[in-house]
């Protein structure tokens, strides 16, 4: 079975985040990979900060990936990734992605 590649991320911008008080924190998202290599039924499995929750969700429903192909054809994976969010210098907001 061939795994499932991330192909696309867009980035999103972090919701209702003190500026005074860079927040980090991590949330962990699980999500099925279509056969065309879109996400599906996202959940969030934990998230150590309740402000970076929506962005997660939104920021994952715009990934595309190259599917997992089984037996020569794309088939469904589900799929966890956590996301580690960090802001700094009060103005850039990044996210990254644990990879398998």
């Amino acid at each position: 079975m061939k795994p499932h590649i991330l192909v696309l991320i867009l980035a999103a911008a972090l919701t209702d985040c003190a500026p005074r008080r860079p927040p980090n924190g991590t949330v962990v998202v699980r999500f099925v990979v279509n056969e065309q290599g879109e996400v599906e039924n996202v959940q969030v499995v934990s998230s150590a900060n309740s402000k970076f929750t929506k962005t997660a969700v939104s920021s994952v429903r715009k990934w595309r990936f190259k599917p997992t192909v089984k037996d020569g054809k794309p088939v469904k994976t589900t799929v966890e990734k956590t996301m580690e969010f960090r802001l700094k210098d009060e103005a850039i907001d990044y996210y990254s992605i644990t990879q398998e």
